[in-house]
């Protein structure tokens, strides 16, 4: 155990890179308002542990912290930091230099995730505790590039809960030069009982060239498909995880569904 060497208080988040087995690092978002970074050789040391970076950018509790996997000649590394909190602060790190390179102030009222595209380099979500998922590119952040909305019924007065969206891509699609465009979003949302899909054109999320008559942030993008919950698990989609094409969905009372494109 590190004990309180990297936080003094709860941890709320975690993720890790896919870097090789001497170098995994290994994320973490706190109770104690900060961000850490270490290696996971280092953790083994319990106590010794020693943080690579730490950033005390957010004034609240971080609940969410993701680690950006990019490909890079078959080697997978984590390049930036993207981290969600309570303050209302959606923040980019980078632990190379030790500093916040973006901070937006008005992506949720209260954001809980932040999740990096796979494949796509500037490109990442967010979700609050609000009706509307975000599509944003780093490279300009004054507004989104999407929105997508029609998952959290009409009834949710105010949300609760935490449901955090992911991206679904074909598999191999960020290695092939010739693929369909169209790129997926699933997310559960509270009391509707299902998993909702969104679908857009991925090229859509390059910077907005007069091509299309909707201004860039403003275009709305509304539940594609619905997959009603079996009739034998009461409750919501909660954890989502991802792997290709396949996806792993926790449902309320730990059932888990494996779901696969057919």
């Amino acid at each position: 155990t590190t004990s309180k060497t990297l936080h003094r208080g709860g941890i709320f988040s975690m993720d890790i890179s896919a870097g090789n087995s001497n170098d995994t690092r290994v994320c973490t978002g706190s109770k104690d308002k900060t961000v850490a970074v270490t290696t996971l050789e280092s953790i083994t040391h319990g106590k010794a542990c020693k943080p690579l970076f730490v950033s005390h950018h957010h004034s609240a509790k971080v609940g969410c912290v993701a680690m950006q996997q990019l490909q890079l000649n078959s080697i997978f590394s984590s390049q930036l930091i993207g981290s969600a909190s309570d303050d209302g602060l959606v923040a980019i790190h980078d632990e190379r230099c030790n500093t916040v390179v973006a901070s937006m102030t008005n992506a949720h009222e209260k954001p809980h995730s932040i999740v990096w595209h796979p494949c796509k380099e500037h490109l990442f979500m967010t979700a609050g505790y609000d009706e509307v998922i975000k599509l944003w590119d780093k490279r300009d952040l004054s507004v989104p590039m999407l929105s997508f909305s029609g998952h959290v019924p009409l009834t949710i007065k105010k949300q609760k809960r935490i449901h955090r969206p992911a991206f679904i891509i074909p598999t191999n699609k960020c290695n092939e030069s010739n693929v369909n465009k169209d790129d997926y979003i699933l997310s559960g949302s509270e009391q509707s009982g299902c998993l909702s899909i969104f679908k857009y054109d991925s090229d859509t999320s390059q910077h907005n060239d007069g091509a299309s008559d909707t201004p860039l942030g403003e275009e709305k993008i509304s539940v594609f498909s619905r997959g009603c919950l079996p009739d034998k698990l009461v409750g919501d989609v909660g954890s989502i995880a991802i792997h290709g094409s396949n996806a792993a969905i926790a449902v309320d009372g730990g059932n888990i569904l494996i779901l696969s494109p057919q």
